[in-house]
């Protein structure tokens, strides 16, 4: 994102936690999880209560693996 020239904060934090990316101006949160945010039911749970405080904030949550980011950072990014 640095080089595409998209304004970020990184390791952000949003009073109830902490935010691996925080894109202001679209009101976007990323958050670079771990496989068991995708597979284990309580961990899912945890993450759809906590996105629930960032969304009454205007903001929205986009969740990518560890995996996903390592093998498609670029067409990542090309989406922001």
């Amino acid at each position: 994102m640095k080089k595409r020239g998209i304004p970020y904060e990184f390791e952000a934090y949003a009073g109830h936690k902490r935010i691996d990316i925080a894109i202001h101006d679209i009101k976007l949160y990323i958050q670079v999880d771990g496989e068991q945010h995708t597979i284990d039911s309580n961990q899912f749970i945890d993450d759809l209560k906590r996105d629930k405080f960032s969304n009454e904030g205007g903001y929205q949550t986009r969740r990518f693996t560890n995996n996903i980011i390592s093998e498609h950072i670029d067409e990542i990014a090309d989406n922001f």
